[in-house]
């Protein structure tokens, strides 16, 4: 019996979007003993591109499974298969942007499911496998916006259907072909129902696809008995089902659990084991879930704090993220201080928060403010306090109380832990990494500190602050003249270590190696450090300065610091290949002589003579340059010359042969013409 062969399937798509005409075919072929898959695109009527999506034969049923998802991928596209194709709403180019932006689907776990499905708040749709659609009616047009917002063409059957239905909406579904699968309602005559339940959203969306489709069209579109949706249709509003309210083991204990929860925090686990002393029968788990419900929630209370003009300013770091310095990423760090009765700000940004920087910043802030507060209020960071122990004074840095003994303000460290003491500065922080730097793109660190200063003084200073409900800067005005003076003489925010220099005359500092005169190798130097420079000692005398770098494994080098060295090393070379040359034989000093007054460029013929002496030996290039003195031949090329003809074999000449030919011997040559030269008359 011969077995009877399978249909292979065949599918022709056809999609006109404004002056776009195309199609694509694929099949099922046999091929190797299996099947592939070939497909071909292109515009209608021209060459088509093909090709295959099996690199190798498979199965028939793996071969069909990828011609059905091929299939359904582009229809989900706006393909179908008509031979004239659906035609499509062209989306406007000059208007890509179309202002919808639909609510991402999010992945949910299966526990989370579970938890979802009986919830009766919750609706569960089906999800298609079509393209993501939002459509918008707005004075009789209608307009089609993707995933991202941006606007794309709509299947003409659709536009049909939604110039059909009753007044202004923006629908959310899944377009699969020519079909718009509705399954939320985001705006109806001007209303937004976004903030309520998705419930009455749904029974919303009903009740508008009522005013332009039948129920019986509505049931096929949402695959629903005709009755379900005639019974919707007649309600108001979406309401779920209402189960049954049953009986249950924990009913009678419910008031006991109440008045535990009112005297102490206790866990779910340490009510269960009092209630089952007194007889509970019932799960831990709807327990738990029932105490999660009724806990009652306690949140800290905080006494407001007040602060006089010129009393008090908060301090505190901030970070955000990494920035580039050349070749490598530095964190950014940001300094924040904030005058706690005006909230006027002072923000800088910086690549370290080490002692050098904490310093500098804080005499940036006191000449902005123009003045000193009489106390600063800080964290326990390290560069400020040493320990603080609980219930104690804190113990603070010595260089940090230095600092404030100069400038006469007394500093104050939060207790541990409880950053709410300097929340003025803490809300701060948080402003400027909301405001300031959401979103901001910073191509380099040198760009982020003048931007800073404009934001703060065009936003930051002068916007209406949320707690005292005045600006800043009018606040500071009645501040600023509290402040205690500035010191006469700025403070020295800078770091002092030693710094061994190497034998390449390098001192190196995080990582990267800043170079010093020749004559401090492998000394001991004092090495002053600031946030943008670096300061080389030796005892009392600077030695060397330097932009600091904040790259790593960088060679900074100053050319002067190197060039007596190199000056010295050129002479003595120099030095040493004049001598070589005076030892090639005699008459080497005269020669040299004649070479400086001849060549502009005599130390570079004798080295070049000297090296040749390396060739062909002293005794060869002695005698060539006696030759090329005798001669006056003055450079290196003419005793080159000199050696290499020297060196080339001689050739032995050969035995002279004359012709002994008649024929050539016996020549008759003709009488010359003499008149040509007798005087003419």
């Amino acid at each position: 019996m011969t077995p009877t062969t399978p249909t292979l399937p065949a599918t022709s798509l056809y999609c006109r979007e404004g002056t776009s005409d195309k199609e694509y075919h694929v099949r099922l072929v046999p091929e190797g003993g299996g099947f592939a898959v070939h497909f071909a695109y292109g515009r209608r009527g021209a060459t088509l591109s093909t090709g295959t999506k099996t690199g190798s034969p498979v199965s028939l049923a793996d071969a069909q499974r990828l011609h059905d998802k091929l299939v359904r991928e582009k229809k989900a596209k706006g393909c179908t298969e008509g031979e004239s194709g659906t035609a499509y709403q062209p989306a406007s180019r000059d208007e890509r942007a179309t202002g919808l932006v639909p609510q991402l689907l999010n992945p949910v776990d299966e526990a989370e499911v579970a938890r979802l499905v009986s919830d009766p708040r919750w609706l569960m749709q089906e999800k298609k496998d079509g393209r993501r659609l939002l459509l918008r009616k707005q004075d009789g047009v209608i307009t089609g916006s993707n995933k991202l917002g941006l606007a794309v063409g709509v299947a003409e059957p659709i536009v049909r259907t939604a110039l059909a239905l009753p007044g202004d909406f923006v629908l959310n579904g899944e377009a699969i072909g020519d079909r718009l699968h509705a399954f939320d309602l985001l705006e109806r005559d001007g209303m937004n129902p976004r903030g309520e339940s998705g419930e009455r959203r749904y029974g919303a969306l009903l009740n508008l696809l009522a005013g332009g489709l039948t129920a019986a069209q509505i049931a096929a579109e949402l695959q629903l008995d005709i009755k379900t949706v005639e019974k919707w249709i007649r309600q108001a509003t979406f309401a779920p089902r209402q189960s049954p309210k049953r009986a249950s083991k924990l009913d009678a204990f419910k008031h006991q659990i109440i008045a535990l929860l009112d005297r102490h925090p206790y866990t779910a686990q340490q009510v269960f084991q009092q209630l089952e002393a007194q007889g509970y029968a019932g799960g831990y788990s709807i327990l738990k879930d029932y105490v999660r419900r009724i806990r009652p929630v306690r949140k800290p209370a905080f006494l407001p704090l007040e602060f006089a003009p010129g009393e008090c300013a908060q301090v505190d770091w901030g970070q955000y993220g990494s920035v580039p310095v050349g070749s490598t990423r530095r964190r950014l760090s940001f300094f924040v201080m904030v005058l706690c009765h005006s909230r006027m700000m002072y923000v800088e940004f910086t690549l370290s928060e080490a002692m050098d920087h904490f310093l500098t910043c804080h005499r940036h802030a006191f000449e902005f403010f123009g003045g000193v507060p009489q106390k600063i209020m800080i964290d326990n960071l390290k560069v400020g306090v040493v320990r603080h122990p609980l219930g104690q004074k804190a113990l603070f840095n010595p260089r940090y109380a230095d600092f404030a003994a100069h400038h006469g303000f007394v500093p104050v460290a939060c207790n541990v832990r409880k950053a709410n003491e300097k929340g003025r500065v803490e809300n701060g922080v948080g402003y400027v990494k909301k405001n300031f730097l959401n979103g901001l793109k910073i191509p380099a660190f040198a760009a982020v500190n003048p931007a800073a200063a404009q934001w703060r003084d065009a936003i930051a200073n002068v916007r209406l602050h949320g707690e005292t409900r005045q600006k800043p800067l009018l606040l500071f005005a009645q501040e600023r003249p509290l402040l205690k003076p500035l010191p006469a003489m700025p403070y020295d925010c800078s770091l002092i270590q030693p710094a061994p220099v190497s034998r390449c005359c390098q001192v190196t500092f995080q990582s990267n190696r800043y170079s010093v005169p020749h004559l401090y190798a492998s000394q001991r130097l004092t090495l002053k450090i600031l946030p943008d420079q670096l300061f080389i000692f030796h005892h009392e005398k600077l030695v060397a300065t330097h932009v600091r770098s904040y790259e790593q494994g960088r060679r900074i080098s100053n050319p002067d610091h190197l060039k007596e060295l190199q000056d010295q090393r050129l002479r003595a070379r120099s030095q040493t290949l004049h001598l070589a040359f005076l030892n090639l034989g005699p008459q080497a000093e005269p020669y040299a002589r004649k070479l400086q007054e001849k060549r502009l460029n005599a130390p570079h013929h004798i080295q070049k003579i000297v090296a040749l002496s390396e060739i062909y030996g002293p005794d060869k290039v002695g005698r060539a340059r006696l030759d090329a003195l005798r001669f006056e031949a003055f450079g290196c090329e003419y005793i080159a010359n000199l050696l290499a003809q020297r060196e080339q074999p001689g050739t032995v000449p050969g035995a002279l042969h004359l012709t002994h030919r008649q024929d050539l011997l016996d020549l008759d040559l003709p009488t010359p013409d003499l008149a040509l030269y007798e005087p003419k008359p």
